[in-house]
């Protein structure tokens, strides 16, 4: 039997047409997939298992959440390496230790919300399972000014989603973005009918997989700079790109946008960040440089670790779009109806995935992909956001 691979298929097909042709390919395919080797420099093989610090001081009225981990070979399919059962402090610059985190699981820890004075410094004191022992430097305490707005504008193309803000004082002048958005999508079809136990029966209406809700959390480094201007004034600074008549706004699109203002120190650690993992490609591209963060190894000064702490404040704004405010936004249809007798419906809805459509009324059914009946099936899930309109 020959291997499920179209280009065996192809060289049998060619080998009783032409055989001395095809024996030629053979050995030439032959040849070339015996003298490739794997290549694996040193550098990706080793196991460093850096420690990650990700997350920041909240001097506002949350509470402030850390994420440990340890870094990963590129050969390990893990999407992640949590740092488990740390020990984790506050400390206020001549005040000593103000609160401690909280395990939450999986490498997160949490800490009720701080009141920070302004005019104080703070660190955070990490101690491992291992009995590795860290410190991030003294930083201050930076205030983060409302968002103004959250805009957007539409072009042909699709639709581009805008931060305004300002600073009356000046002070700020650096800031970081981040946002969540949530859309919801419907089927194409409206599911009446499942397929059941052998039989097509009526679906309950509040079970009908109809409506959907997607969530997604932004992934770029979103830095904004009023450094070189005169006032502290930022407008439109663009957070997210929406190609036109994609299912995002197909129904209603909402985005919860998140602002962080940085020292000066802060933004170049995560300028280079952001050149490091997501301005590489080509050789007029920046090119990958050191990180040095603000979190060092007590126990050993020569281990690197990775990340930067900031205290501040964090504003957050949210928006809803919905599809008659971007019309004609339209979501593309793909689906395709097939007529079926009754007596196929084991065939098509048991064994080839298919799903019911409707009745004709006469023995027949309407069917389609169970993708087109079901939205669950496109991502996200039937249970609406406590926020939702």
């Amino acid at each position: 039997m020959l291997p499920e691979n179209s280009l065996y298929k192809k060289i049998h097909s060619l080998r009783l047409r032409n055989p001395v042709l095809a024996g030629i390919i053979t050995i030439f395919l032959s040849l070339v997939s015996g003298c490739k080797e794997k290549y694996e420099p040193p550098e990706v093989l080793v196991d460093n298992k850096f420690l990650v610090v990700d997350g920041f001081i909240n001097s506002g009225g949350d509470q402030s959440i850390l994420k440990l981990s340890r870094t990963r070979t590129l050969a390990d399919k893990n999407l992640i390496s949590p740092e488990l059962n740390a020990q984790i402090s506050v400390e206020e610059e001549g005040g000593g230790i103000i609160g401690f985190f909280q395990d939450q699981g999986n490498g997160q820890y949490g800490i009720p919300p701080l009141s920070l004075n302004a005019q104080k410094k703070y660190r955070i004191n990490i101690h491992t399972s291992s009995g590795g022992d860290y410190q991030s430097d003294f930083v201050p305490v930076k205030y983060t000014p409302p968002i103004d707005s959250i805009s957007w504008g539409l072009d042909p193309t699709g639709l581009t989603v805008y931060a305004n803000t300002h600073d009356p004082q000046n002070n700020t002048r650096y800031y970081r973005y981040e946002y969540e958005e949530t859309w919801e999508h419907h089927s194409e079809y409206e599911p009446y009918l499942q397929y059941l136990n052998g039989q097509v029966v009526f679906i309950d209406p509040l079970q009908a997989p109809f409506k959907c809700w997607t969530s997604n959390s932004s992934t770029d480094i979103l830095l904004a700079s009023t450094a070189k201007l005169q006032d502290d004034i930022l407008y439109h600074y663009p957070l997210t790109f929406i190609p036109m008549n994609t299912e995002r706004i197909s129904v209603k699109y909402s985005i919860l946008v998140k602002q962080y203002a940085l020292t000066d120190e802060a933004f170049l650690y995560w300028t280079s960040l952001r050149k490091n993992t997501e301005q590489l490609g080509t050789l007029f591209d920046p090119q990958p440089s050191q990180l040095t963060g603000n979190i060092h190894s007590v126990s050993n000064p020569a281990e690197v670790v990775l990340g930067f702490i900031t205290a501040s404040s964090v504003q957050q704004s949210r928006i809803y779009i919905s599809n008659d405010e971007v019309a004609p936004w339209k979501l593309p249809r793909n689906c395709i109806q097939l007529d079926i007798p009754s007596d196929s419906i084991a065939i098509y809805f048991g064994m080839w995935g298919y799903a019911p459509v409707a009745s004709n009324g006469l023995f027949r059914f309407y069917a389609a992909e169970k993708k087109c009946l079901d939205c669950r099936l496109q991502g996200g899930t039937t249970t609406k956001p406590s926020f939702w309109p």
